[in-house]
């Protein structure tokens, strides 16, 4: 009768791993796409509801601002904002507006602009900062957490 050696070595049960996952790993690496090549550090990337633009906050230009992207890669565009500081963005649940917040005078607060651009709207005006905005699930109201 053979008997199974129990597998104690933590090597030795990373390379099982590794094989029995190995093809699944492969299959999920191939499929990682770089969509922004820009030397800038880009950050707080977000979705759109359709999942066919990243919405995000890179200093390309010098300064903090949002910028858009096809999913796919390509070129992407500054959402002029015309505000200064470090933005967090949200989509609107139906993808017609990018709420943000912002620091031009103080402590940040939040705003909204239409993701097709214009001009942004301040949603809220406190001493304290405000941040981090996020959309109610009916896309009727932005708040900050």
């Amino acid at each position: 009768m053979i008997k199974m050696a129990l597998i104690k070595s933590k090597n030795t049960k990373l390379l099982l791993l590794l094989f029995l996952l190995g093809p699944a790993i492969c299959l999920a690496l191939s499929s990682l796409k770089q969509i922004t090549t820009d030397k800038a550090h880009d950050y707080h990337i977000k979705w759109s509801p359709d999942g066919k633009t990243l919405a995000f906050t890179s200093q390309r230009d010098g300064e903090p601002g949002i910028w858009l992207i096809s999913a796919e890669g390509g070129k992407a565009v500054k959402l002029e904002t015309w505000l200064s500081g470090d933005h967090h963005i949200s989509w609107s649940p139906d993808g017609s507006h990018i709420t943000f917040d912002a620091g031009p005078e103080g402590p940040p607060n939040i705003y909204t602009i239409p993701s097709k651009g214009g001009n942004p709207k301040r949603l809220s005006s406190n001493q304290m900062p405000d941040f981090h905005p996020c959309w109610s699930p009916d896309g009727t109201m932005s708040i900050s957490g």
